[in-house]
């Protein structure tokens, strides 16, 4: 009996510990993958200081998202300066946490730095999506240090309509087969069937990263129209 209290003890005591130390999160860099850090703590969203960043502190970001190893550290407000709290600072993970709050640091919202030294983290899931034309044009999606093309096959105005509402394009979009412009590059997507309910691109069934069967005449051009939304 009293093994199974202090069982429970432990497990109140760190559900209770998550619940303060919150969460992580990258902003501003176009993909839940690559962006300025950002920590929430005690009900706000803060920033953390890149003073004792390095490629180990970025490698438990990267794990923590699921967004795979880190491209690169630090970058320092390469994705714009944050406000409000500079939550940590003098961060010192060995790079094998689960967890950045498993990371030993200064205490929390004690800090010597400005916005300036935001910490971003860019992960190797990075992806980006765009049309040639800013809101029409072929649709290429950055993966792999590569932009490539989306093939046509199998795909609806639905798809489309995803494409055009991450974009904030519209909420509306229609298709058709074009020769890519990216003859020599990855034909990364193939056969996706996307959903009404779907807000991203990324969220949508289709065949694995870089595994297709078309040609280069077979790449997506996308036309967006309707309200636009930001998402």
């Amino acid at each position: 009996i009293y093994n199974v209290s202090v069982n429970y003890a432990f497990i109140f005591h760190w559900e209770i510990l998550l619940l303060n130390l919150g969460n992580v999160r990258l902003v501003g860099g176009g993909s839940d993958c690559a962006g300025r850090l950002e920590v929430y703590h005690k009900g706000s969203w803060g920033t953390v200081c890149d003073d004792s960043w390095d490629l180990a502190d970025s490698q438990v970001v990267c794990r923590q998202l699921q967004c795979g190893t880190p491209l690169s550290a630090p970058v320092t407000a390469s994705f714009s300066q944050g406000t409000g709290p500079i939550w940590l600072d003098e961060v010192g993970c060995l790079g094998n946490e689960s967890f950045l709050w498993e990371c030993p640091s200064a205490e929390w919202g004690q800090h010597d730095c400005g916005h300036k030294e935001d910490v971003a983290v860019m992960c190797s899931e990075f992806k980006m999506l765009r049309l040639s034309e800013g809101c029409s044009g072929q649709a290429e999606v950055y993966y792999n240090f590569t932009w490539g093309s989306i093939c046509a096959n199998s795909m609806t105005d639905t798809t489309a309509s995803v494409i055009c509402k991450q974009l904030g394009c519209g909420d509306k979009g229609v298709f058709k087969e074009t020769v890519s412009r990216l003859r020599a590059a990855p034909r990364w997507l193939d056969n996706i069937h996307c959903r009404k309910q779907d807000s991203a691109l990324w969220q949508c069934p289709s065949s694995p990263w870089g595994q297709n069967d078309c040609w280069n005449t077979e790449a997506a051009e996308i036309t967006c129209s309707g309200t636009r939304i930001i998402m």
